[in-house]
């Protein structure tokens, strides 16, 4: 929050596949939208102050500047799910698996976790307590998870 708003960003737009990048010192955000006749409308703004509540609740600092690329639509139904994916991770690792596929994945994998917990951490608020606390281990588990498949998006 404290560092600034990069000056220039840059949206690539290929394939479905939705890039925005703001110089080679940050990692690029990758964007895909899968559902019903969905589209992204560029429409560009800098959102000054914003109140990031949950950085906030953690003490850290919550105000700063938001910058947007634009939205994203989508149809929505109960025979027409829809999944938004938004990551720093590699085409190849975001693509690794279809939307249904990476739910699944994630259930199972949460699942396992459970399992092997503490059995007084395996239901009620015990389980929400590690499911939580699972939010902010490192990353780079996850990545190798998804690296295991090696198709990519269609």
């Amino acid at each position: 929050m404290s560092t600034p708003l990069p000056t220039r960003f840059t949206l690539t737009v290929e394939e479905g596949r939705y890039e925005v990048s703001a110089g080679a010192e940050l990692p690029s955000l990758r964007m895909m939208l899968d559902g019903q006749r969905t589209a992204f409308t560029v429409e560009t703004r800098k959102m000054p102050n914003v109140l990031f509540r949950i950085e906030g609740f953690r003490g850290y600092e919550h105000t700063g500047d938001l910058w947007s690329p634009g939205y994203f639509r989508v149809d929505l139904s109960q025979d027409h799910p829809a999944t938004l994916v938004a990551s720093t991770e590699s085409w190849e690792v975001i693509c690794a698996l279809q939307p249904a596929e990476a739910l699944l994945a994630e259930r199972e994998r949460r699942q396992r976790l459970l399992d092997t917990a503490h059995t007084e951490a395996r239901t009620g608020l015990g389980a929400e307590l590690l499911l939580a606390a699972d939010q902010f281990r490192d990353s780079t588990d996850r990545s190798r998870q998804g690296r295991r498949a090696s198709a990519c998006c269609r």
